[in-house]
């Protein structure tokens, strides 16, 4: 079963994508290996885009708006 913050953020994330996220492993290392370790459940979760660190880095402006949206009800639902 996923911790209720995971649960939340997929409610939230389903609604305005209109459908399940995708749930996947990454192949790249990030902050979450440190909280992992730590003990704390983390959630890698972001916009579109393409070019990570790279020379040329974008994000697709409408995948902000969306992921703004999800995060924010997320957090409010989460906190109340």
């Amino acid at each position: 079963m996923s911790p209720p913050g995971v649960r939340t953020l997929t409610r939230h994330a389903e609604r305005a994508l209109g459908r399940p996220p995708v749930v996947r492993a990454e192949p790249f290392w990030t902050d979450c290996v440190l909280l992992d370790r730590a003990g704390i459940p983390c959630l890698l979760f972001g916009a579109d885009g393409e070019g990570a660190h790279a020379a040329t880095e974008y994000v697709d402006l409408a995948s902000l708006d969306r992921l703004t949206d999800v995060l924010t009800a997320t957090v409010a639902d989460f906190c109340a």
